[in-house]
């Protein structure tokens, strides 16, 4: 009775160790990489952005009386919507946002949304939202996601050697660092966002890290920056 004890006892304090092993493995799956990168740079968020890449189904203009009232069940309203028609794309500000809808492959039938917010809150899920409910059902072909922030720390190159080492140590793959002229762009693959192939590798995240004269940015975009920098 008493082996039989023991025995249960060293079974049972295994199958809590693996419990906890496996609580802690989902909570670094589940880290926020773009908000413990913005950490790490004691970083202010200046925009965020989020850029969706559609079969069209219906003409941009249609897709724009969708999106105007998406934002208008967002709260803003919607007297104050600003539409601009361009020759190839339509432009729409309200407040702090700003969405252009544009046909970008007329054999293929492709439009693209980009939506933009001057915030500094990290609004990224609040973008999705917007662009989901403006094209309701219809699935999206790519997304991509990004932040524009700024710091202080003078010392871009031991900045990006903290942010490099903090992807290392959460799983990251594929990590690779080009210098810039005034700074440097890392890509990699967290397996945390929809990733895409690039020089044959799966990336999902981009980081930039970008010094002038009067102000230090970092750029952060999932699966790559698509944003100029």
């Amino acid at each position: 009775m008493e082996k039989f004890l023991k025995k249960f006892i060293a079974i049972f304090m295994i199958f809590i160790l693996v419990c906890l092993n496996s609580i802690n493995s989902k909570a670094i799956d589940k880290k926020d990489i773009i908000g413990e990168v913005l950490n790490i740079a004691k970083a202010e968020i200046i925009e965020v952005g989020v850029e969706t890449i559609f079969n069209e189904k219906k003409d941009i203009n249609s897709y724009c009386e969708e999106l105007k009232k998406s934002i208008s069940y967002y709260g803003y309203d919607k007297e104050k919507i600003i539409v601009k028609n361009h020759n190839d794309y339509i432009e729409v500000k309200i407040d702090n946002l700003n969405v252009i809808i544009e046909k970008i492959d007329y054999k293929d039938n492709m439009i693209k949304m980009t939506v933009s917010q001057k915030t500094k809150y990290n609004n990224l899920d609040f973008l999705k939202n917007l662009t989901k409910t403006t094209f309701k059902n219809e699935k999206h072909i790519n997304q991509y996601l990004y932040v524009k922030s700024s710091f202080d720390d003078e010392n871009c190159n031991l900045l990006n050697k903290h942010i490099v080492d903090f992807l290392d140590k959460n799983g990251a793959t594929d990590l690779e660092t080009v210098p810039l002229e005034n700074g440097f762009s890392t890509i990699c693959n967290t397996k945390m966002y929809n990733s895409k192939e690039i020089f044959r590798k799966k990336i999902d995240f981009q980081f930039a890290i970008m010094k002038y004269s009067r102000e230090n940015y970092l750029i952060i975009g999932t699966p790559e920056i698509t944003v100029a920098f």
